[in-house]
C-alpha cells in the first residue's frame, strides 16, 4: 500500500550540524530508521519462510 509522501532535500553539513547539536532529534531519527529496518526484516523473513513452508509441504507420493 502506498501512501502520499513529501520529500525534502537536507543539505549534509546541515544534517550533520543538527545530528550534533541536538540528541533528541538524533535519537528519534535513529529511533525512525532502525524501526522501519527491523519492519523490512521480519517482512523478509516472512516471506522466506512462508516460501520455505510452500516446498516442504509438497505432498509426499507413493515411492512404489
Amino acid at each position: 500500500m502506498l501512501e502520499d509522501a513529501e520529500i525534502m532535500i537536507i543539505p549534509k553539513d546541515d544534517f550533520l550540524v543538527l545530528m550534533s547539536a541536538d540528541m533528541q532529534v538524533a535519537r528519534q531519527f535513529i529511533k525512525l530508521i532502525t524501526h522501519n529496518v527491523l519492519e523490512k526484516e521480519e517482512s523478509l523473513l516472512n516471506i522466506a519462510y512462508n516460501s520455505l513452508r510452500k516446498k516442504s509441504s509438497v505432498p509426499v507420493g507413493n515411492n512404489a
